[in-house]
């Protein structure tokens, strides 16, 4: 907090007279004058140290306020290092993170940095697609454990608190298929479904949209 020192100053006009002015009085007029001046000097000194430290004060804020603000920042960096991967078998076939589910699922990655959670392996739902061959739902495996991850297998159970639509559904994620997740590493993978699952999921509220995994298992990469 800024302090502020008021100095006030008085100012005394003498009158004397010649014929009763002697030399005692004259000396001690003279005293008075310098202990006047040397109060003044010792005031002007302690208004520049108020000043002084007022400015080391505003200072030493200013420097805890840019180490706050850098903290923060470097925390939000730390949340947002999801990687998108191309997996194997699409790398393989000549597909790049520019082709169109992968930049739509980049895009996704992007909106929420957060996907997953920490510490563990977490499956996010993308959206459903038609094909030749039928309908597809596309799925993001999300890597946030602080090991590389292969062979990943799991039972997925996805619908409502009232129903699943896909119960215990046996889901194995190859290295040979899917090659290794990295750390903070993210990967998509598809599960066919029929028309009337693709409708029955379709037809959940996102928010009430339910989603587990049963019998995880994995191997930890070399």
């Amino acid at each position: 907090m800024k302090k502020f020192l008021l100095i006030l100053f008085s100012s005394c006009v003498l009158f004397a007279l010649a014929a009763c002015t002697d030399a005692g009085e004259q000396e001690t007029e003279d005293q008075n004058e310098e202990e006047a001046a040397n109060e003044t000097i010792e005031d002007n000194g302690a208004a520049e140290q108020a000043a002084g430290n007022s400015s080391s004060e505003e200072e030493t804020d200013s420097s805890q306020d840019a180490e706050a603000n850098e903290d923060v920042e470097q925390e939000s960096q730390g949340n947002s290092g999801l990687t998108l991967q191309l997996t194997k078998v699409d790398e393989e076939n000549g597909s790049t993170l520019e082709s169109d589910i992968y930049k739509e699922i980049n895009q996704l990655i992007e909106e929420n940095p957060d996907m997953g959670t920490e510490n563990d392996f977490s499956v996010f739902t993308v959206d459903i697609f038609n094909s030749d061959a039928g309908r597809s739902l596309v799925l993001l495996g999300i890597n946030r454990t602080p090991l590389e991850l292969t062979n990943i297998s799991f039972d997925l159970n996805l619908g409502s608190a009232e129903e699943f639509v896909l119960e215990a559904q046996p889901v194995h994620l190859s290295e040979e298929e899917m090659g290794i997740f990295p750390v903070d590493g993210v990967m998509p993978f598809v599960i066919d479904i029929s028309n009337e699952q693709a409708e029955a999921l379709l037809s959940i509220n996102s928010a009430d949209l339910l989603l587990t995994l049963d019998n995880f298992e994995y191997e930890e990469a070399e």
